[in-house]
């Protein structure tokens, strides 16, 4: 029980050093692309149109976050304040799901702090986390995804309602971020593979296997619907989502 304390108490203060850290960064570290998301934010507040009144190039749901919030909260200006909050904010909601992750997975909360600790230390992941771009809402977004998957349906009790909103919230870091797409194949993988390995062996179960690919499925396209509204005007969809990086890049 004492070393437990003392194990809280050297935990304690490197965890609140790590979340001013990462405040920190995000306060101080800019990069020029930030102004193509800070701007598509505010024309979208000022009810332009994605693709269509000005370019935008990434799929459309950050700047429909963004904006909306501008709208919603009345905000005229500290456009990027604003940004970087809430950047800040989804590091925040991806190191709480990993703690809750981990906490379920190792059954220890000290190593669980410890794991979200090195999270929060890692370089790389705060200097993603620090700009006000579409790095860490995605990030976020399908770590509740996994975590949602992995409760409803990793624990040997599928829940049909759990594993469509892990869809959904998967969809909606797709819908920020077109390469997290790619993301979705591990989740329907391990559908696939507990179907084949006979996990779960009566008929029961093996249809509710197959009951979670359609769920599973289905939460992915209802969060994916909004982007068919952009995709009404193909041509322009296409060519700032995938015709421009393609030229970009040769």
């Amino acid at each position: 029980m004492k070393n437990d304390k003392l194990i809280l108490w050297f935990l304690i203060p490197i965890l609140i050093f790590a979340i001013a850290g990462a405040f920190a960064m995000s306060m101080t570290t800019s990069l020029v692309d930030e102004h193509m998301y800070i701007s598509a934010s505010v024309f979208v507040a000022q009810d332009q149109e994605l693709y269509k009144d000005f370019a935008f190039l990434q799929v459309p749901y950050l700047p429909l976050l963004y904006g909306n919030l501008y709208r919603i909260l009345g905000i005229e200006s500290y456009y990027l304040f604003i940004g970087k909050l809430i950047s800040f904010l989804f590091l925040g909601i991806a190191s709480a799901v990993l703690f809750l992750l981990a906490r379920r997975v190792l059954h220890d909360l000290f190593l669980s702090l410890g794991i979200v600790t090195l999270f929060l230390l890692n370089i790389t992941i705060l200097n993603s986390a620090a700009l006000a771009t579409n790095f860490m809402i995605p990030v976020a977004l399908s770590m509740i995804s996994f975590y949602l998957f992995y409760i409803s349906f990793i624990e040997n009790q599928i829940k049909l309602v759990g594993i469509t909103v892990a869809g959904i919230f998967l969809a909606l870091a797709i819908g920020t971020k077109l390469t997290i797409a790619t993301a979705a194949i591990p989740f329907v993988a391990i559908i696939f593979c507990y179907l084949a390995m006979g996990k779960y062996p009566s008929i029961n179960a093996k249809r509710n296997i197959v009951y979670s690919l359609f769920f599973y499925i289905s939460g992915l396209t209802i969060g994916l619907l909004p982007i068919l509204f952009f995709m009404s005007d193909l041509e322009s969809f296409s060519f700032n989502n995938l015709g421009f990086h393609n030229a970009n890049t040769r």
